[in-house]
């Protein structure tokens, strides 16, 4: 073959190969276009499914804060969220769904969203479908000191006087301090003298009105209604401010009950139903004589944001000017007499508010002036009757206590630990305990419907502890593997201290959420011939009240 015969043939395979390769780039383009195109489409798979799941988060934590009591707005609030957020239930292919779960403080969201694609439908996928939860647990204040619709004894008690039977008269009182009472005393937010007689207390430097505890914002309780109908009437017994001191021992009280034919409700000593010990203090100058306190008592509507007040409805507000003695309470008839160990209405009744779960009375206890501890008790009827299953009365994340124990081992509902709990801590803290004759032991006891019969691996500050906090001083094991703590006296450094004790909540912990006498922890005072003493308490759960748990 000559050099002219093997041109055409040379010619002819470098096109064949420049053919094929063009076949092979067209194909090499096709397939990268392709999955460019999808690739288009997975970018916007990851971006909708981002938007989902901030969506989930978002509704999951904005529903979750009408649980355990309202779950019908919990997911209407839920839903109403994710449709801010872009997500509509029922629009451009979304699903949004939302459910309490078996822990009844947690709310799950479901939101689900079907999108067409662009390119990836080519490859037979005309639509794709993301899918995202999110369930958010939340903590209410802690309720403290009650599981009825009562708080504290319940004097001219005629079966039924509570929705709960075993609680008409759990021996404490609840107590409001006038502002120039010393913080000694043992009310640790609503007196603000210190060093008045020798001896100072934690959070209280130096002299006069120093307590650093003190903010001028009383006891809140609350007044909740899980029902949807009727008229709610909040009454406070003895209101006013009456002399008598802590074992009603005074001597006007013994005149006044003589002069009223031994009239058993102006009995004397400690042991008489109607003994709430409001006792009068009179310091050296300049707080001698002062006048005794004016206690203020306001209702408001709640609407379901517990964590402030800022929202909050004005319903009505009594206020009580206070009296030294008994006698002179007695012969003011229009505003001694008719309150002095007396059942009194705070406000006309109040309706029932429908869905009320979503929101609550509250009754605020304060004083405006004057020094002493005002002691009383609180009730709710519901139609004019303490029979009232729906209703429940209790002290919000802190309270003021004056017990008058006869007893040597009262015991007293401390905190409402609901299971969403579980695995987290419990944080209480006790101010100036231990105010008895005999030095005793308390002990902190899980709910009598829970998994457990006792807590363990507790940890509290042993007074004295560094004057300020919390803390206040280094965690140490309790002396009692159950929770417990003996040596507890005045003598024994626990006078004018704050003790912080840290109680775990097992991992498995549970408890009947569903009833309102549920799920309480109890504090078990151990005393020797009993206590007459008055108290202050706060309860908080460790981490933040409204999160994510999965």
């Amino acid at each position: 073959m000559n050099q002219e015969d093997a041109a055409p043939s040379a010619k002819r395979t470098m096109a064949d190969e420049r053919g094929m390769a063009a076949v092979w780039m067209a194909l090499t383009l096709f397939v990268l276009l392709g999955v460019s195109a999808i690739a288009v489409d997975l970018v916007h798979a990851i971006l909708v499914q981002q938007e989902t799941q901030n969506a989930a988060d978002a509704a999951s934590l904005g529903g979750v804060v009408f649980l355990p009591a309202d779950p019908a707005n919990a997911v209407s609030r839920a839903q109403a969220i994710a449709s801010s957020n872009g997500f509509t239930n029922g629009v451009n292919g979304t699903v949004v769904s939302a459910t309490q779960q078996a822990v009844p403080s947690r709310l799950k969201v479901d939101v689900k969203r079907s999108f067409p694609t662009l390119f990836a439908r080519v490859l037979g996928f005309n639509s794709l479908t993301v899918h995202k939860s999110a369930i958010a647990d939340y903590d209410q204040p802690v309720a403290m000191g009650s599981p009825s619709n009562t708080f504290g004894n319940q004097p001219d008690c005629s079966n039924p006087c509570t929705n709960s039977p075993g609680s008409e008269n759990p021996q404490l009182w609840f107590n409001v301090a006038g502002p120039l009472s010393t913080k000694v005393s043992g009310d640790a937010f609503t007196s603000t003298l210190c060093n008045v007689n020798g001896t100072t207390p934690d959070n209280c430097p130096g002299t006069a009105n120093g307590n650093t505890d003190y903010d001028g914002k009383g006891y809140d309780y609350v007044v909740h209604d899980s029902g949807t109908s009727g008229l709610v009437d909040i009454q406070v017994f003895d209101p006013a401010f009456v002399g008598v001191n802590d074992k009603c021992d005074d001597p006007s009280l013994a005149a006044l009950y003589a002069s009223t034919g031994n009239n058993p409700r102006y009995a004397t000593g400690s042991a008489s139903q109607y003994c709430t010990g409001d006792q009068y203090f009179s310091y050296s100058d300049p707080y001698a004589n002062k006048p005794p306190p004016t206690t203020q008592y306001t209702v408001t509507w709640d609407p379901g944001t517990p964590w402030t007040t800022s929202d909050d409805t004005f319903v009505c507000s009594k206020t009580f000017t206070g009296f030294k003695d008994a006698q002179t309470a007695y012969a003011d008839t229009s505003n001694g007499r008719p309150n002095f160990r007396q059942w009194v209405s705070i406000c006309p009744q109040q309706p029932a508010q429908p869905g009320s779960a979503a929101g609550d009375y509250l009754l605020n206890v304060n004083t405006l002036s004057g020094a002493g501890h005002n002691r009383g008790a609180i009730r709710a009827k519901l139609n004019n009757s303490l029979n009232a299953p729906a209703l429940s009365v209790y002290a919000r994340s802190r309270m003021s206590l004056y017990a008058n124990a006869t007893a040597s081992n009262p015991q007293f509902y401390l905190a409402r630990v609901l299971p969403g709990s579980a695995g987290r801590t419990l944080i209480v803290t006790f101010y100036d305990t231990g105010d008895a004759d005999l030095a005793g032991t308390i002990k902190v006891r899980p709910p009598a419907d829970s998994n457990y019969l006792q807590f363990s691996k507790c940890e509290y500050t042993p007074p004295p502890g560094n004057s300020t906090g919390p803390p206040w001083g280094t965690y140490q094991a309790t002396g009692g593997s159950d929770c417990s703590q003996s040596g507890v006296s005045s003598a024994t450094d626990w006078n004018g201290q704050w003790v912080s004790w840290k109680v775990p909540i097992p991992g498995n912990y549970t408890c009947d959420a569903t009833k309102s006498s549920g799920c309480w922890v109890k504090l078990q005072m151990s005393f020797p011939g009993g206590v007459a003493d008055t108290t202050t308490w706060t309860a908080s759960l460790s981490g933040n009240p409204v999160r994510l748990v999965q």
